[in-house]
């Protein structure tokens, strides 16, 4: 029986993976996250047998997904993971609308609820043992993502790290 680790996110632009890779390249001698591996969790669902991942994106399916806007503006180290991601705050009512509702669609087949509030943000650096501030950041922020799409992921361990594919996709309205 196949088991799927899944996430729900949404993923920059080119231009913005451009300038999350300039803000990687100001801290030299960290592990970089791969760019294609570049998103925004919405929704860590967790790990499920095939067909509750079937039942599940037949949910998703099922719903219009607004349009949102969200802009990621410091650069921040989180100790406990460990990584150096890019930050923002819930402005706008229709990410939080998105968010709630795949968390409510998740935990009705059995997923579990998130453990901490959602907190907008793209991970660029891990196992960062010390942090000392980007003087380039300010070259690189704000970034504003305003996806056009909804992304259903699997996150497998490769020889290669950890990959994210992409499984399912939905647009934003």
């Amino acid at each position: 029986m196949n088991k799927f680790k899944l996430f729900f996110a949404v993923t920059p632009s080119e231009r913005q993976v451009t300038q999350l890779i300039a803000l990687q390249h100001c801290a030299n001698g960290l592990r970089h996250v791969n760019p294609d591996n570049f998103h925004m969790t919405l929704f860590y669902a967790g790990s499920c047998d095939d067909e509750v991942r079937l039942k599940l994106i037949a949910r998703i399916d099922q719903q219009m997904w607004p349009k949102f806007s969200v802009k990621l503006d410091e650069v921040v180290y989180w100790r406990k993971p460990r990584i150096l991601c890019v930050n923002g705050r819930i402005c706008d009512n229709n990410l939080q609308r998105v968010v709630k509702g795949l968390e409510d669609i998740c935990v009705a087949l059995g997923f579990n609820p998130a453990p901490l509030p959602f907190n907008p943000h793209i991970t660029i650096l891990r196992k960062v043992s010390q942090w000392q501030s980007l003087a380039a950041s300010e070259c690189c922020l704000p970034l504003t993502l305003q996806p056009h799409a909804l992304h259903l992921y699997h996150s497998r361990s490769s020889l290669a790290g950890v990959q994210y594919d992409r499984i399912a996709t939905w647009p934003l309205t």
